[in-house]
C-alpha cells in the first residue's frame, strides 16, 4: 500500500469531469488513480458498467410500478429509489473487491457481485420481456379466458341437463292435462244433453246411453 509521501513522489495527470465520475463509480480511489493514466480506461469502463446497471434498474422499476398502480408520479418516485439503490449497492460490491492471489478467495469476494448480476438480469430481463411480448401475451390471456368459458358452459349444460329433461316433462304433463279438461267438458256437455233430451236419441231423463256417458265422465 502507498503511502502519503509516496503517492506526492508520484507524477500526477489531469482527470476530466466525466473520467472522475466515472472512475468514482467504479469505486477507484481518485487520488491514486490520478498517479496512473494506464488506467483510466479500465474504471472508466467499469463505472459505466455501474452507473448504466443504476439506469437500467430505475427504468424497469419505473415499469413495472406504472404497470401495477398506472400513475407516473409513483412510478417515477419508486423508479429514482430503486435505481439508486441499485447503483450503490453495485458501488459498494465493486469497491470492496480485492485482489488476491488465491482464485478461491477472489471468487468468494466476487460472489456477492455475481449473485447481484444474476439478480438484476432477473429484475431488469423480466419487465422488459413482458412490454415485448405484450400483445402475445394478451392473445393467448384471451384465447384461455375463451376456452374456460366454454369449459364452464360445458359443466353447467351436463349438470343440469337433469333439470332440462324435467322441464320437458312437465311441458309434456301440463298439455296433457289440457287435453283431458277438453274431453271432460265435451263428454259433460254429452251427459247434459243426453239428460235433457238434446242428443241423437231425443230421450229425456237418465236412460242407458246418459249412464254410458256418465260412467265415460265419471272415468
Amino acid at each position: 500500500m502507498l503511502t502519503t509521501k509516496q503517492t506526492e513522489i508520484l507524477p500526477k495527470t489531469r482527470m476530466s469531469a466525466v473520467y472522475r465520475f466515472f472512475a468514482w463509480c467504479s469505486g477507484a480511489r481518485l487520488y491514486l488513480l490520478k498517479h496512473c493514466p494506464t488506467d483510466y480506461n479500465k474504471y472508466f469502463g467499469i463505472g459505466i458498467i455501474v452507473f448504466l446497471t443504476g439506469i437500467m434498474a430505475s427504468i424497469t422499476g419505473f415499469f413495472a410500478l406504472f404497470t401495477i398502480f398506472n400513475s407516473v408520479l409513483i412510478a417515477l418516485i419508486f423508479g429514482v429509489f430503486w435505481g439508486i439503490l441499485i447503483f450503490f449497492l453495485d458501488w459498494f460490491i465493486v469497491s470492496s473487491l480485492k485482489k488476491e492471489e488465491k482464485f478461491i478467495k477472489e471468487l468468494l469476494f466476487s460472489l456477492p457481485r455475481i449473485i447481484l448480476a444474476v439478480l438484476l438480469a432477473v429484475i431488469i430481463a423480466t419487465p422488459l420481456e413482458l412490454k415485448l411480448f405484450e400483445k402475445e401475451i394478451n392473445a393467448e390471456l384471451v384465447q384461455l379466458k375463451s376456452q374456460n368459458i366454454l369449459e364452464n358452459k360445458t359443466d353447467l349444460e351436463n349438470e343440469f341437463a337433469e333439470i332440462q329433461m324435467l322441464r320437458n316433462e312437465n311441458e309434456r304433463l301440463k298439455n296433457e292435462i289440457i287435453e283431458k279438461e277438453k274431453l271432460r267438458n265435451q263428454l259433460f256437455n254429452k251427459v247434459i244433453k243426453e239428460a235433457e233430451g238434446q242428443s241423437p236419441t231425443g230421450i229425456v231423463g237418465k236412460g242407458p246411453v246418459y249412464r254410458e256417458k256418465k260412467a265415460e265422465l265419471d272415468s
